[in-house]
């Protein structure tokens, strides 16, 4: 849009704006915070003291302009922030919380966890006010930080400005971004290498040193550029920022290069999958015409931490859910058609999408998440309460911004006349989008094989079984021969399945195998009787330090109490393990773990069988049932053939990480290293090799070309791979 074009629009914006002092006999639903200048001007610099007070009253109850600041109370520092909304009428502010000499204090403000920097979010080009609410709700749903917000009306001396949302500010905080700080003096490994905060936004009121660009030649859009956020640039130490850019430049090299997809030098030694994952769906889902560009964070983890790099948290969604009159070029605006693939956007999520793996998982979590928090029921819930919360503050703040109908840049016409109507506008959007992206991604998960699980003996999880009568359950995947469950005795019990169903569900305790939440179907062990018993074959030949795992559950009628029992020798005798379980009822599950750690007999052991006996109350009924799901026998592999010593992955250290002329290899056993080490080249090719002898070994690196290395060591005691980089 032209700029002449959009000033002249955010002036008429402004001419829409009543001045409206407060009526101090009515009472407001939202909390009020009250803003004195003292006849400063809020501009973006320099950041001014003004006096602050919170009034709330409690849940409720309705609070009054000229009520006690009960809820806060003091000085606070407050400038303008915004870039396209910079211009409304409605005002966007970043404040942060002073004493007397304006050093920020930390306090708890409407429940919000104490912290000193927040944004007041004014909503005014999207007309239902929770667009970014609910996408920071979502996101945290998935288990994840995602600013916390409060809806409130802000009145700035004596004028009464709307509706705001007070945002937490993105930092570093234990409550907010919770990764290691950063100090002046953590120059070298570990400590340099992290956290910290990036992000990738627009930089015109940006410094040059305060952002850069890769060298990397991306596969596809212009290459990437990134911004220091938090630490600061001006915080940083010369070593720390040119750390980060380092890494940042290896990752990408990864990212563009051929072997992006190798499952140990590849994408999963860099980043969080899960968190790419989740911050791909509130991308997805909202469609902003700015998503993957602009207000896009991510943050690096100290090494010690894992050292990946996390997507997140999310920012800034007022232009999406369809509310947008440009970007007509790939359908911005439609329900249909994906943001990740189009031009210009951070490069990753397409990458990662041509890997069949991480496909998988995407559909996989998808499909969780839409029988659960994103499901059409909890989306629609969350619009209807915050249209509950917000109450009749709407009313007032399009008193004070007559905008219903009109158009406010970038809106899309027809311009709906009220506000129901944009929240219906919103609702039918957004359940139209989530169903076309069913349709790309929903069910579409496939079963991973357990393999890579080298603990995992036997697992069980019947989802293919169809609710037929069965005589037994073969497991779904065994190392240890066949594993087998059966239920004899006299009587009239059967074994048949249960598949899910609402209110009758089946358990996600001890998921394994990619198996997903609330899918699948379940083993009933039905009319159980004392002299009826489930019996679990499991043998653990190559295998100690056993142990069983298995969810469980009972009808109202079904047995009270489980005993469990072992057999060493095929089951001529039994030994008691554990009595009188209590069985949680439906729709609850509840989990066994039993560790046969401490029972040498156990282990390595080719006639081992368990036994379940049903006691308590309702042990004799001709109805009822116990019901179980995602049961795995687990051990530690051993050698069999004589080898006295195991051989197992130690903890080892390289040191710096990236490296310069040295490198320093570190491993924490007790026994005394001996052995051929060698560092492979992400190429797969051989470039050094030597043999070690002690458990610190310093090794030269000045011949290494600047690239992604394999450092792998094995003897008869331990088997160790570390990835690292040469600068």
């Amino acid at each position: 849009m032209p700029e002449r074009l959009f000033i002249l629009i955010l002036l008429f914006c402004a001419s829409l704006v009543n001045a409206n002092p407060p009526d101090k006999t009515m009472g407001y639903n939202l909390p009020l915070m009250i803003i004195n200048t003292d006849g400063q001007t809020i501009e973006r610099s320099p950041r001014v003291m003004v006096d602050m007070g919170i009034i709330f009253n409690g849940e409720g109850e309705l609070n009054y302009p000229d009520d006690e600041w009960n809820e806060y109370s003091g000085k606070m520092g407050i400038n303008r922030r915004g870039q396209s909304s910079y211009g409304f009428p409605k005002r966007q502010y970043r404040i942060e919380l002073w004493d007397e000499d304006s050093s920020s204090i930390n306090a708890s403000i409407l429940g919000l966890p104490r912290e000193n920097d927040f944004v007041l979010y004014g909503p005014h080009s999207d007309k239902t006010m929770m667009k970014n609410v609910i996408s920071y709700e979502l996101f945290s749903r998935t288990g994840r930080w995602a600013p916390k917000t409060r809806f409130i009306e802000v009145f700035v001396d004596y004028d009464y400005r709307g509706i705001y949302v007070l945002t937490e500010r993105l930092k570093r905080d234990k409550y907010r971004v919770d990764i290691n700080k950063l100090n002046s003096e953590d120059i070298s490994w570990p400590a340099i290498s992290g956290g910290y905060i990036l992000k990738r936004d627009k930089t015109e009121f940006s410094e040059p040193e305060e952002w850069w660009q890769s060298s990397v030649k991306q596969p596809y859009n212009k290459q990437m550029w990134y911004e220091y956020h938090h630490p600061k640039y001006e915080n940083l130490t010369q070593e720390q920022s040119a750390y980060i850019r380092d890494w940042m430049e290896t990752f990408d090299k990864m990212m563009s290069g051929s072997n992006f997809k190798d499952p140990v030098s590849g994408y999963k030694a860099y980043i969080e999958v899960e968190s790419f994952i989740d911050m791909m769906f509130i991308n997805e889902i909202n469609k902003g015409i700015d998503n993957y560009n602009f207000s896009s964070y991510f943050y690096k983890e100290n090494d010690e931490d894992g050292g990946l790099l996390v997507y997140g948290p999310p920012w800034d969604y007022n232009i999406g859910f369809g509310n947008v009159n440009y970007g007509n070029d790939w359908h911005a605006s439609e329900t249909f058609g994906w943001c990740y693939t189009q031009g210009g956007r951070i490069y990753w999520f397409k990458r990662l999408m041509e890997d069949a793996d991480f496909r998988n998982k995407v559909y996989c979590r998808w499909t969780e998440f839409r029988d659960g928090i994103f499901s059409d029921e909890n989306v629609l819930s969350l619009i209807d309460s915050c249209v509950h919360v917000l109450g009749n503050a709407i009313d007032r703040n399009f008193d004070k911004y007559p905008i219903l109908g009109e158009y406010i840049w970038p809106g899309l016409p027809p311009y709906p006349e009220t506000y129901n109507e944009e929240i219906e506008n919103l609702k039918n959007w957004l359940i139209e989008r989530l169903h076309w992206m069913d349709e790309q991604w929903y069910g579409k998960c496939h079963e991973e094989t357990p393999a890579d699980d080298t603990n995992l003996i036997h697992y069980w999880h019947f989802n293919e079984f169809d609710g037929s009568t069965i005589s037994g359950a073969e497991s779904n995947f065994s190392r240890s021969g066949p594993a087998f469950i059966t239920y004899p005795g006299e009587g009239a019990g059967y074994m048949d399945s249960r598949t899910h169903r609402s209110g009758d569900p089946v358990s996600n305790i001890n998921l394994l195998a990619g198996q997903l939440n609330n899918r699948g179907a379940v083993l009933r062990l039905r009319n159980p009787s004392i002299s009826r018993a489930m019996i679990i074959q499991a043998p653990t030949s190559g295998y100690k330090d056993i142990q069983l795992t298995y969810a469980t559950t009972r009808t109202t009628n079904g047995p009270t109490h489980q005993s469990l029992y072992y057999s060493v020798d095929g089951g001529a005798e039994w030994l008691l393990m554990d009595n009188y379980y209590e069985v949680p009822i439906l729709p609850e599950w509840g989990p066994r773990i039993m560790d046969f750690s401490n029972r040498e007999s156990v282990n390595n052991n080719a006639n081992l069988i368990f036994k379940i006996l049903f006691t308590g109350e309702n042990n004799n009924h001709s109805s009822g049932n116990n019901r179980f799901d995602n049961i795995s026998v687990k051990g530690t592999p051993v050698m069999t053939t004589g080898i006295k010593n195991q051989r197992k992955t130690a903890n080892a250290l390289i040191m710096p990480n990236p490296v310069d002329d040295h490198l320093t290899f570190k491993i924490d056993t007790e026994e005394l290293l001996h052995g051929l080490l060698r560092i492979f080249h992400t190429n797969g090719s051989l470039v050094k090799e030597l043999n070690i002898s002690g458990n610190t070994t310093r090794i030269p690196a000045a011949d290494l070309m600047p690239g992604i290395y394999l450092l792998s060591f094995s003897n008869q005691h331990v088997n160790i791979h570390k990835r690292f980089i040469k600068k």
